[in-house]
């Protein structure tokens, strides 16, 4: 087996040197890194870290951009790493075990965010959870959004989803499945990957070891402008699979708010 990391960066150098060098420290594998036009010293790093760089003249957004590195990818297997996650060898000694046995799946670690631990696989979107994330994420409603969480169809666990935050997935794979839905400018594409995955027969299979992410720190962006884009995500999920009233509804929710906060 041969191994391609592709990791995408954007104002990324706070953490992008430190996550190179854990990779080049853990295995041996070519490592794609593109950056979507940084205005820091993040392709400078990458290019120092040992990693093929790619440069976009516009940020294209995440799922675009990682389509690119996987189609530059040289190796059979592809991790998709977030420059603020940080990885070790036997991360990598497992997913090669686990590719050994099954390559036809999706595999994914478990990650610690701070004192938090947070399962790579996670179950489905249904109506319930995009109305929920949508109520809580924008401090609109937390007691709807808890209570609706009380629900058995809150998850939907007739599929799951990885985190895009780290995962392994033959290039084949990737490419039969259509790769990352280039629609979605960030966040929400590894749901809709998830779906994808579930649509063509993919089973998604969680590796025992724990990943260490620094959450939102792998990119220099403003809270702000993180919440719209991940509202805008949730908004375009939720049209394509719930459709065009319900992403209305949702919409409404959020002018609603904006209205109360002027």
């Amino acid at each position: 087996m041969s191994l391609t990391v592709v990791i995408v960066s954007h104002n990324s150098s706070q953490t992008l040197g430190a996550c190179l060098e854990r990779v080049r420290a853990s295995c041996k594998a070519e490592i794609v890194v593109v950056d979507n036009a940084s205005i820091d010293d993040s392709r400078a790093v990458a290019a120092g870290g040992g990693a093929k760089v790619i440069k976009n003249a516009s940020n294209t957004g995440f799922g675009a951009a990682a389509n690119l590195g996987a189609a530059e990818a040289g190796g059979d297997l592809l991790c998709f790493l977030n420059p603020d996650c940080f990885v070790d060898g036997e991360l990598f000694q497992k997913a090669d075990a686990a590719y050994a046995e099954n390559s036809h799946a999706c595999f994914v670690p478990g990650f610690t965010q701070g004192e938090d631990r947070l399962s790579g696989r996670q179950p489905g979107y249904s109506r319930k959870k995009l109305l929920a994330d949508i109520l809580e994420t924008n401090s609109i409603s937390f007691k709807t959004a808890n209570w609706l969480k009380t629900f058995p169809d809150y998850h939907d666990h007739s599929w799951h989803w990885p985190l895009g935050t780290c995962l392994f997935i033959s290039k084949t794979l990737f490419e039969e499945v259509g790769g990352f839905d280039s629609r979605y400018f960030v966040y929400m594409e590894d749901v809709e990957f998830g779906w994808q995955l579930s649509r063509h027969g993919v089973e998604l299979r969680q590796i025992d070891h724990l990943v260490e992410h620094r959450a939102q720190e792998g990119a220099d962006i403003a809270l702000a402008l993180r919440h719209q884009v991940l509202n805008e995500a949730r908004l375009l999920y939720a049209k394509i699979h719930y459709g065009r009233a319900f992403a209305l509804f949702l919409k409404l929710l959020l002018e609603l708010r904006r209205f109360r906060v002027n």
